[in-house]
């Protein structure tokens, strides 16, 4: 079963094609780390494995409690972009946006486009 509001993305060097789901990330939320070392963002993981290291630190120092809410809560934001970022980090690696799935509709870019020129404003 197709996603029901995705970017899809790919790539014309490699013909590889990566769904992209637009809002937020539960996979990011509920596998932190993991989630960005599968999606292959080797930038974003590096930064959330330094802040992994450094929260861990806190851990030891001040107790439990704080560290793992104020975690909790970064992770709960992040995953609220994290699909955006993916999004900006492939059209950085040269991929382009081909199309969009709109429920169980696959709309091409130049469908999109051409809805675009409807609106009177």
């Amino acid at each position: 079963m197709p996603k029901k509001n995705a970017t899809v993305l790919s790539n014309p060097h490699s013909g590889e094609e990566r769904e992209v789901k637009n809002g937020y990330s539960w996979t990011v939320l509920l596998f932190g780390i993991f989630a960005l070392l599968a999606r292959k963002q080797w930038r974003a993981f590096t930064i959330a494995f330094l802040i992994t290291v450094i929260s861990s630190f806190l851990l030891g120092l001040i107790g439990l409690g704080v560290p793992l809410i104020i975690s909790a809560i970064v992770w709960g934001i992040y995953a609220a972009v994290a699909n955006e970022q993916l999004v900006e980090y492939l059209l950085a690696q040269g991929y382009e946006v081909s199309g969009h799935i709109v429920g169980d509709e696959f709309i091409t870019n130049e469908d999109f486009d051409d809805d675009d020129d409807d609106v009177s404003i």
